[in-house]
């Protein structure tokens, strides 16, 4: 993080000084003091050598149904240096537009990088900026840290896609339509994750499920991630979480905690009390939709009669999740109130100390029989081995 040039307390006395006796100078001087105070939002790269933008935009182009076609692709260029940091480039942002192109769920999006065969990243584009497929019209946009829903018709990624030597983007979609699109990058461009800088070298990696349907109750754990870094990495850690849950009646699937296996550890770490609760929601069936810079969440996602599903999306810039070897990202539809599970104090309980007549058993006891589909991507960055 970039330092101030002056102590703070050097910086507020020549605001207010230079500042003259207008009230609302004054007013506009002390907001400048408080977001000094408050610190940086984010972590600050400076300027290296070999710093180069590279992009483009397409207008009113056109894609035929079933047939993988080309938005962008990109080599570092011959004078490319990676003194600076010891990365390659990144994608940066990637903005689409279009009537068809960004209202189907079942466009899809494919990154190939350094010339593989397989791409790296290949989801929705709808879930991709975080939409769900029920969210193709807009009341009012929407930001968050790393999507936007900004119009009807046009939504954007900033997550950063990474690559030592090249990248290429397609597309391809289920029906014939125009689209609207812009894609942005920097060589020798470090991955950023909230206040913390990658070190190289750097990939993207997506774990999904595809429409996964499990037993609501104990067992019937979902995995959103399982990742093993390759040898040699330095680590790893989860970036962010988009999920769209289905179920046919009120089942109760909420009430599942979420938690996270970190380095093979004897017993996990629960990082929320509940499905609304990991993304920071509350009281599930009151819920208004939200989208914050963190975190969205809008029940009734597909709009099909009897079901109880939602579109929901969790950024962990602010609260990394990282490991070192392995970490496993598990949900699952309903505690049951059992022992071993979702901690109902701290230290957690321990086994035969709750008894079976806890109010809690009869309260999040699901109905018999019923289950829960899952469609989820979590986008996991592994990095090189930080410096000493």
């Amino acid at each position: 993080v970039v330092p101030l040039p002056l102590p703070l307390s050097q910086v507020r006395q020549s605001i207010l000084v230079m500042a003259p006796p207008a009230p609302l100078v004054r007013l506009a001087a002390l907001v400048v003091v408080a977001v000094l105070l408050a610190g940086p939002a984010h972590a600050a790269v400076p300027l290296a050598k070999g710093m180069r933008s590279f992009g483009s935009v397409i207008k009113a182009g056109h894609l035929e149904a079933g047939k993988e076609q080309l938005l962008f692709e990109h080599t570092l260029s011959a004078s490319s240096t990676t003194s600076g940091f010891g990365n390659g480039g990144a994608v940066t942002q990637q903005w689409f537009a279009g009537d068809t192109f960004t209202t189907n769920p079942d466009n899809r999006l494919f990154v190939y990088v350094d010339g593989e065969a397989t791409p790296s990243l290949n989801v929705s584009i709808m879930f991709f900026c975080g939409v769900g497929p029920a969210e193709q019209r807009v009341g009012q946009g929407w930001a968050s840290e790393t999507f936007a829903h900004t119009a009807d018709a046009g939504m954007y990624s900033t997550l950063a896609i990474p690559f030592a030597k090249s990248v290429r983007i397609t597309t391809l979609t289920d029906m014939a339509t125009p689209f609207w699109y812009i894609v942005r990058g920097v060589e020798n461009f470090p991955v950023v994750v909230g206040d913390l800088i990658l070190p190289p070298p750097v990939r993207l990696v997506q774990h999904s499920l595809d429409a996964l349907t499990l037993p609501v109750g104990p067992g019937g754990f979902f995995p959103l991630a399982n990742h093993t870094v390759q040898s040699g990495s330095g680590g790893g850690l989860i970036h962010h979480t988009t999920m769209l849950v289905t179920s046919a009646t009120d089942t109760k699937y909420q009430e599942g905690c979420v938690r996270v296996w970190i380095d093979n550890p004897t017993d996990p770490m629960y990082i929320a009390s509940g499905l609304e609760d990991y993304f920071l929601g509350a009281y599930f069936h009151r819920m208004a939709p939200y989208h914050l810079p963190l975190s969205g969440f809008a029940l009734n996602a597909t709009k099909l009669q009897d079901s109880n599903d939602l579109m929901a999306y969790r950024i962990h810039v602010r609260d990394p999740i990282l490991f070192s070897d392995r970490v496993l990202l598990q949900w699952q539809g309903t505690e049951n109130g059992a022992l071993n599970q979702c901690p109902h104090s701290f230290p957690s309980e321990k086994a035969g100390t709750r008894a079976s007549s806890d109010k809690v058993v009869a309260k999040d006891a699901p109905p018999q029989n019923l289950t829960v589909t899952v469609t989820s991507n979590v986008f996991v960055y592994e990095y090189g081995a930080p410096k000493e």
